[in-house]
């Protein structure tokens, strides 16, 4: 295959596949093209806008044999092969320089590495309109267990999608689903929802009984308080948890898996 072609390939998998699968297989694809045996990427990231912050290749830890480095948009990618090597096979600096480039856009797509609030606590999948998971990575497994349709794994819900899905997400058993178009398929991205961390155990009490259908002067006789607190403390619940009306409460409450008394 020639070096061109590797180059693309690289390109189509960083729009296609979680960063977990990228590296993985962009690392093997790249050893198997030249023939290596032994390949170490190292990335170290850097804040661009300050350039006194950019660290040069041979600031960097050395591995033993040939090997080269690549700036890239806030990052260092430095490459070695090898040992024995006695050089770089041709065309390995170009392909390893787009390697990096396309490292880039994969994380722009699936871990946003500018966002303040990206941790490893997120978990990424891709997944098609129907539901259909076509990539994920072990985070998002383990927030979201799979179910299997047709021998192929499939989220365990179904995605209305709906305007305001892609404007405020979903939860899903106190995971919240953040989802974006990515062409013709979904990007989402998963993390513990922190809406529930916020709720007291009084205010689950109301958002359960509220869920129930009971009005609010059942609920005031049954917590024996006024109707005004339960006025006040519908308020917080429906702040808290982002929804505006008791049939959105009541899909949120069911999606956490809390029993409707």
């Amino acid at each position: 295959m020639p070096t061109r072609q590797l180059i693309v390939a690289f390109y189509r998998s960083a729009t296609s596949v979680v960063c977990e699968t990228f590296a993985a297989d962009s690392k093997r694809a790249l050893c198997e093209h030249f023939g290596l045996a032994e390949l170490q990427w190292h990335i170290a990231r850097y804040d661009a806008r300050a350039p006194e912050s950019r660290r040069s290749p041979e600031e960097q830890p050395h591995a033993d044999g040939a090997g080269c480095a690549h700036h890239v948009e806030g990052s260092l990618h430095r490459f070695a092969i090898d040992a024995g090597s006695a050089g770089l096979p041709e065309g390995f600096e170009e392909a390893t320089y787009h390697l990096a480039a396309a490292w880039r856009i994969n994380q722009e797509l699936f871990a946003d590495p500018d966002d303040p609030h990206h941790s490893a606590s997120v978990g990424i999948a891709i997944v098609e309109p129907d539901g259909q998971v076509t990539d994920r990575d072990g985070q998002f497994e383990s927030l979201v267990p799979l179910a299997r349709r047709k021998g192929r794994p499939s989220l365990p819900f179904s995605l209305d999608l709906s305007d305001r899905l892609f404007e405020h997400g979903c939860v899903y058993r106190g995971t919240f689903i953040e989802v974006r178009r990515l062409g013709p398929r979904l990007r989402l991205a998963a993390r513990e929802d922190r809406r529930k961390s916020q709720m007291t155990p009084r205010e689950w009490q109301f958002a359960s009984a509220i869920a129930s259908g009971k009005t609010y002067r059942q609920i005031a006789e049954e917590l024996g308080v006024s109707v005004s607190t339960v006025s006040s403390q519908a308020q917080n619940v429906f702040s808290k948890t982002g929804t505006e009306r008791r049939g959105d409460l009541v899909a949120w409450v069911n999606r956490q898996a809390i029993p409707l008394d």
